[in-house]
């Protein structure tokens, strides 16, 4: 009996020591074409091709209407539906991270990269598991800084995208936070770290820059 609790004792362990040497691999980046991997298991890597299946998700990105619907009709009339008549600026925006002091695209394992759409009337908020909308009240540029006034299901808020000295790289304020985003028509001019899991949900990646 003693020798068979070893056994299984020891079986454990050295697969313990499997998964977390297989943990250590996956936090190696390195740049790779999805079309010499095997997509039907678990890829952690970077997508320099900008033309991948993986760069194509971000040029076909759509809104649930059904759910936009739903989350528009919860929210207070703080103020009219009115339909944006510039659209002199771009409609969809994707979210950045920084790898190694550069911009990059992070594609996670679950929900979709964080990214802003923009319609006559309103903003969605495509977060990474579950979207938000905003009523857009008013639009108001100067130069090349976008200043938003949003009524959403809490409160009225202010959401301001301005460039930075990069180039097709913006920092956008809201809510007491910023992140830096680039338009859908500049996507491939950026890498993507991607972590593909067609099976199992895996770990998010962490070893991005500190903020």
């Amino acid at each position: 009996m003693k020798q068979i609790l070893y056994l299984v004792a020891t079986i454990l362990l050295l697969s313990s020591f499997k998964e977390s040497d297989s943990m250590v691999r996956d936090t190696v980046l390195e740049k790779n074409n999805p079309d010499n991997l095997d997509l039907s298991k678990h890829q952690l890597f970077i997508d320099t091709t900008g033309n991948s299946q993986f760069y194509q998700t971000y040029l076909t990105i759509q809104p649930d209407k059904d759910v936009i619907s739903s989350l528009i009709d919860q929210i207070p009339s703080k103020c009219k539906l009115n339909q944006i008549e510039n659209d002199s600026f771009p409609r969809l925006w994707i979210s950045l991270k920084k790898l190694d002091n550069e911009f990059v695209i992070y594609h996670p394992c679950d929900g979709s990269t964080p990214s802003i759409a923009i319609t006559e009337n309103i903003m969605i908020f495509n977060n990474q598991l579950e979207p938000d909308v905003s009523i857009i009240c008013s639009v108001e540029r100067i130069n090349r800084t976008i200043r938003f006034t949003l009524s959403s299901i809490l409160e009225e808020s202010e959401l301001i995208i301005e460039p930075t000295t990069s180039n097709n790289i913006y920092k956008i304020l809201y809510n007491a936070e910023e992140w830096f985003a680039t338009t859908r028509e500049r996507v491939a001019e950026f890498k993507i770290v991607v972590n593909h899991c067609p099976k199992v949900k895996m770990t998010e990646f962490s070893g991005f820059d500190k903020e």
